[in-house]
């Protein structure tokens, strides 16, 4: 920082009067001079204060641990800046037309580098101003928006933003004790002299080291801090970038971590009076104590607003490496649904991969906990689960058993309102296509019939039946006792009757509607009317059916009476 405080100091004396940093003559001593000195004593004196007050702490300290309202506390800019310190174009410009040419540099050369930066702040940020301080009109800076607080018409203090400005050389070293100190260097375009803030002073290197060269690989010599336009020469070309970034200002850099590459929270800081090197400034962190794996430092302003963030860097932390213990279930039936858990001893994140040898059908094989369906019946050996995570990778063989599906019977009695069982009776359960019909006593067994809940539906022509349907659950276990009551005659037929229409307009002819249980059907005609006769009384499913064409809704569940004239209705859609 003595570099710096240098080119304060040196830029506070008139022409022809040195002060006694770097120079061998003595100051004249006149009124003027006194005076002159006593301000500049002041001058000092409150610069001190201001990096006393910039820091307090030592250099490479890093604050861990704060608390809401501390001054690394995360902030986002908000929507004005008014109460943050601003000036005017015409202020500037008259600061420019004020300040002194520094002792040891050449007067007409620094003259020219004024009048250079005078025109470049008038070519970035506007073309008229008025000396009641009305705003030019905004123009623009690389990495800023154009509603940027700057597009305010004032220069507003704001930290170091856009790709010129970020952080490419973060570097981050194992200290093998789980700790990791952090490396890099200033960035500020603009900011020649280091000084954390872009303004008037930053021309002064410019013209100490004008038409200086450095080699390509010396990108952090001091000469390279002032090539801001990167031609490897310092020259009136680097007004630019002061321009361009007046005002901006940096105080320091948050130290954040972060589990992705994308989200951050910060826990620490590092001031800018902490930087050291005789080039560009450096940063190095005390060590850290790491608990997330990516790593980034931000700058930050007077005012605690971020900066443009560096890219992340990736650190191993300290973590046990994966032991998988149990994995559940081992066996299950034919074509039941399974969910497999996995209990894992280690540090997350962990990355599973499962191999079921073709036990299970229809799993993420991915997942920590894939479900699927038990494939075919056998058995499966070399099944396997690997689970990995930054540091190691473990396996877990097992076997899975599948089995045969188990399935039951449902059966009971068809009974006639005169006495005797009924022979003939068909009994369907839906859904699926289960079913039985009633022998000489009435008796009747549904096989094969797996878990599930189902409806129980007698049918025989000319016959009703009380009640006209069973539920039926079907739980690890054959069911019985399901019977009913039968009528003959039925009663008087019933009719049913309804309309297609295409979902175009227009009547649907040649659909086949029909009537289940039973065989009773009618065929749409050329208007899409249909009309189903002789229908018992009783509960059915009346399903449409046309090749090419689907139907809503797909059925109707309808109650047969001799007095209902309801019509049922569907609308028809060609397949694509």
């Amino acid at each position: 920082m003595q570099a710096e405080i240098g080119y304060n100091i040196t830029s506070l004396l008139g022409a022809g009067q040195r002060s006694s940093l770097g120079s061998k003559e003595e100051p004249i001593m006149n009124n003027d001079n006194i005076i002159r000195g006593i301000a500049l004593t002041l001058v000092v004196c409150a610069f001190a204060l201001v990096l006393s007050t910039c820091g307090g702490v030592r250099k490479g300290t890093v604050v861990q641990g704060f608390s809401p309202g501390s001054s690394a506390e995360d902030k986002t800019s908000p929507e004005g800046l008014d109460y943050r310190e601003t000036i005017s174009l015409d202020e500037a410009l008259a600061e420019i037309n004020a300040y002194p040419c520094p002792d040891s540099v050449d007067a007409a050369l620094f003259a020219e580098l004024k009048d250079a930066l005078g025109e470049a702040l008038h070519e970035q940020w506007g073309a008229s101003t008025s000396r009641s301080g009305v705003s030019c009109e905004f123009v623009g800076s690389p990495g800023l928006e154009t509603d940027s607080p700057r597009g305010m018409g004032k220069f507003t203090s704001t930290p170091p933003t856009g790709d010129a400005n970020k952080v490419t050389d973060l570097a981050a070293t194992d200290n093998g004790d789980g700790t990791y100190t952090l490396t890099w260097h200033y960035i500020n375009s603009g900011d020649y002299d280091q000084s954390g803030t872009v303004g008037i002073s930053d021309i002064t290197p410019i013209a100490m080291h004008y038409s200086e060269t450095y080699e390509l690989e010396d990108v952090n010599c001091l000469l390279a801090v002032i090539d801001g336009s990167g031609n490897y020469v310092v020259d009136i070309a680097d007004i630019t970038p002061i321009a361009m970034y007046y005002s901006t200002d940096c105080a320091g850099y948050r130290i954040q971590r972060g589990v992705s590459p994308d989200e951050f929270t910060s826990f620490g800081e590092i001031v800018l009076a902490d930087a050291t090197g005789d080039g560009r400034l450096s940063f190095s962190t005390e060590p850290l104590s790491v608990t997330q794996p990516y790593l980034r430092v931000t700058p930050y302003d007077a005012q605690g607003y971020p900066g443009e963030p560096s890219d992340p860097v990736f650190v191993s932390i300290p973590g046990d490496p994966p032991e998988i213990t149990s994995v559940s279930p081992n066996s299950g039936m034919e074509g039941e649904s399974v969910e497999f858990s996995a209990i894992v001893n280690g540090t997350p994140p962990f990355e599973y991969t499962w191999d079921f040898k073709d036990a299970v059908v229809g799993a993420d094989t991915h997942s920590s906990s894939p479900s699927g369906t038990w494939g075919s019946p056998g058995t499966y050996n070399g099944c396997s689960l690997t689970v990995s995570n930054d540091y190691d990778e473990d396996t877990y063989p097992f076997t899975l058993t599948v089995t045969e599906e188990t399935t039951y019977s449902v059966s009971g009695h068809v009974e006639k309102d005169t006495g005797g069982g009924l022979q003939g009776v068909t009994l369907t359960l839906t859904p699926g296509s289960y079913s039985a019909t009633t022998n000489s006593g009435g008796d009747y067994t549904i096989t094969d019939v797996p878990n599930g809940s189902y409806t129980l539906t007698p049918s025989l022509v000319d016959w009703t039946f009380d009640p006209l349907t069973h539920s039926v659950t079907v739980s690890d276990g054959s069911v019985t006792d399901k019977d009913f009551t039968a009528t003959t005659g039925g009663g008087e037929d019933c009719v049913v009757s309804g309309h297609v229409e295409k979902n175009t307009g227009g009547g649907l002819q040649n659909v086949t509607l029909t009537l289940t249980p039973g065989e009773y059907s009618d065929i749409t005609d050329a208007f899409g009317n249909y009309e189903i006769t002789e229908v018992p009384e009783g509960w059915y499913t009346l399903t449409p059916n046309l090749a090419g064409w689907s139907f809503a809704p797909p059925t109707h569940d309808i109650e047969a009476t001799p007095t209902s004239a309801t019509p049922y209705f569907f609308i028809a859609t060609a397949d694509a």
